[in-house]
């Protein structure tokens, strides 16, 4: 193993432990009110998957855009998915924001694209209804 080797392996273990201390700091937010807003990213470039330090960045980036300290995340977690026929491992947080706080993410969106090669990520807001057992 090149020394590099060593390197990336050691950035991506660095990264993953950010990262998982970060997914443990949040279970415990609350907001007073808020919409449900959803933020989806794949993992390829074009056709192939960026390199693992690069996907736990940009990971860590959707984190930390998700968690501005007064969001409530509801659920962290990762698959696959199909973009344009092309299946990638995905990346998904759902997360209790005021509106404001949904809208300051949006804008912050295409840069985070942007700086991951990435054509588009998707940010879904909407209002959750709970039923209740009769």
């Amino acid at each position: 193993m090149n020394t590099k080797d060593r390197n990336d392996g050691q950035e991506s273990r660095n990264i993953a432990v950010v990262l998982a201390n970060k997914i443990l700091g949040v279970m415990a937010k609350t907001k007073s009110e808020w919409k449900t807003g959803t933020i989806s990213i794949g993992r390829n470039i074009g056709k192939e998957p960026m390199g693992e330090s690069s996907w736990l960045r940009f990971k860590a980036d959707i984190m930390d855009l998700a968690d501005n300290g007064e969001n409530k995340i509801h659920f962290i977690g990762g698959g696959n998915g199909y973009y344009e026929g092309t299946k990638e491992e995905s990346f998904t947080v759902v997360f209790g924001a005021d509106v404001t706080d949904l809208a300051e993410i949006g804008r912050h969106l295409p840069a985070i694209a942007k700086k991951y090669s990435q054509e588009a990520i998707a940010l879904t807001v909407g209002t959750t209804e709970l039923f209740k057992a009769e």
